[in-house]
């Protein structure tokens, strides 16, 4: 357990360093840290005995993810953000159901892959008038996010245990982040934006994978 405390410390002082810097609004020094604050959690989650490649999967399509989104106002940079955050939470999807001390039936991974492909179509008009460049794949990775919730609301329903509490809070987490991400990125301009999103981030991203990780080793 040594390592999971020196690697838990070294990263806590990444994330305030990140904190501090988002706050500061000091973008090139907080853009530069970054990338480390999911490298140390991932060090830090491999310590605490988590052996599971999906986690770690998941968390590597978050780093490739918080890289791309370094450069948000470069339109390929922010689309390859959502697709690789996408992949992110599909993984996550994955482990919950698999956590779960029941099989998903059939008929409702197929309800939930159509309703996947209709629910971009019926919040396109609305997200369109904000965004036309990003509306679809916005929708699609807002689907992701409310199934990702609803399995980790099943997860906890189905095993009670405070780690689910932890990767439900993380998931609600997510979805505050990115809906501050969307709207001070589209909408309205917010100062320290990004320390309101990193902090939300990064509680999320924690939540979720040390959650998983003790669920998964116990």
């Amino acid at each position: 357990m040594i390592g999971f405390y020196i690697s838990g410390s070294i990263t806590l002082i990444v994330y305030l360093l990140q904190f501090i810097f988002a706050f500061l609004e000091m973008d090139k020094t907080r853009k530069a840290i970054k990338p480390f604050c999911l490298i140390g959690l991932m060090i830090t989650v491999y310590f605490l005995g988590c052996r599971n490649i999906l986690l770690f999967l998941a968390l590597g399509f978050g780093l490739i993810g918080d890289i791309f989104l370094i450069f948000p106002k470069k339109k390929i940079c922010f689309i390859l953000g959502i697709v690789t955050f996408y992949i992110n939470h599909i993984f996550y999807i994955v482990l919950f159901s698999q956590l779960l001390s029941y099989p998903i039936k059939p008929w409702i991974i197929i309800g939930l892959i159509v309703f996947g492909l209709l629910f971009p179509l019926l919040t396109y008009k609305l997200s369109s008038s904000i965004s036309k460049d990003f509306a679809l794949p916005g929708g699609i990775y807002f689907y992701a996010l409310f199934i990702e919730c609803l399995f980790a609301t099943l997860l906890l329903m189905d095993s009670k245990s405070g780690y689910a509490i932890m990767i439900l809070f993380g998931n609600i987490a997510f979805i505050i982040s990115d809906t501050i991400l969307s709207l001070t990125n589209f909408v309205i301009k917010v100062k320290r934006k990004d320390f309101y999103i990193m902090t939300t981030y990064l509680l999320a991203q924690t939540l979720i994978s040390i959650g998983l990780t003790l669920m998964l080793i116990g």
